[in-house]
């Protein structure tokens, strides 16, 4: 099973370095969030520091034009191997 460490300066004799398992792990960052309390209309200018509440899109592509070397490709290792990519 994988192990995640702690990364504070804590003693590193102390408990506070253990290892934690990823579900521990997962259960400390859960456990320090709270909901979002209610939503507002702001302008980009007064938005810095702010929460978005939902998803946003582009007007348009930037660059305009397919660039590989932003565009990114994804391939699904099973299809690869199986040969089933397309």
């Amino acid at each position: 099973m994988a192990r995640v460490v702690r990364t504070d300066d804590a003693d590193p004799s102390s408990d506070a370095r253990r290892l934690l398992t990823p579900r521990d792990a997962a259960a400390r960052v859960l456990a320090t969030l709270v909901p979002i309390a209610g939503a507002e209309v702001v302008v980009l200018a007064r938005a810095r520091g702010r929460i978005l509440r939902g998803a946003i899109a582009a007007p348009r592509s930037l660059p305009p034009f397919d660039h590989s070397a932003v565009d990114g490709y994804a391939l699904a290792l099973r299809a690869v191997a199986d040969g089933q990519a397309g």
